[in-house]
């Protein structure tokens, strides 16, 4: 899932233009009701947020492991050996995990 800048724009205006109209239709009762609901998404949020962040070493090292595996595999080009090319740059591997990571979150 890739960010797309237009996309998050028309998401922040429609939020905007939701809240307005709420402020100006809502009675006491349906304002209560959406404080509640917003409350709630927003400990949700945090708890996800805190469980990421909790869990984040051992989901890098998984994630670290996996491609590690991936390009420990034996590949079908029927090289030698001494030919192949070495896929286990360390840099890379340990950004590509991190990426996954955060994306997988997001």
């Amino acid at each position: 899932m890739s960010f797309i800048i237009s996309d998050e724009i028309k998401r922040t205006f429609d939020l905007a233009s939701l809240k307005h109209q709420a402020a100006r239709d809502f009675n006491a009762q349906e304002w209560k009701a959406y404080r509640k609901i917003t409350q709630k998404f927003y400990e949700l949020r945090r708890f996800e947020q805190r469980t990421y962040e909790i869990e984040y070493k051992t989901r890098f090292e998984v994630a670290r492991k996996r491609l590690i595996n991936r390009a420990g595999a034996k590949s079908k080009d029927f090289k030698h050996r001494w030919f192949g090319n070495d896929q286990f740059d360390k840099s890379v591997i340990n950004r590509q995990a991190e990426r996954n990571v955060r994306n997988s979150h997001n």
